[in-house]
């Protein structure tokens, strides 16, 4: 299983295209994934550095089989 984490800019939106693609392609060929959207800066562009409540919160509970 492949957890797969994605920033979005609003909370339900659409995943880029790049990533459809690319989870389109694990499920063609029968790979089990699941998405994770969350809601935060884009902290590897960031100058200084920020954390990301959200994403950890969904790390810990995809870890945890949550």
């Amino acid at each position: 299983m492949i957890d797969w984490f994605e920033v979005v800019m609003n909370e339900g939106a659409d995943l880029p295209v790049s990533t459809q693609k690319i989870i389109g392609a694990w499920a063609d060929k029968g790979v089990a994934y699941k998405k994770h959207t969350y809601t935060g800066p884009f902290f590897w562009q960031l100058h200084e550095r920020e954390l990301t409540p959200e994403l950890l919160a969904k790390t810990n509970q995809a870890l945890l089989g949550e």
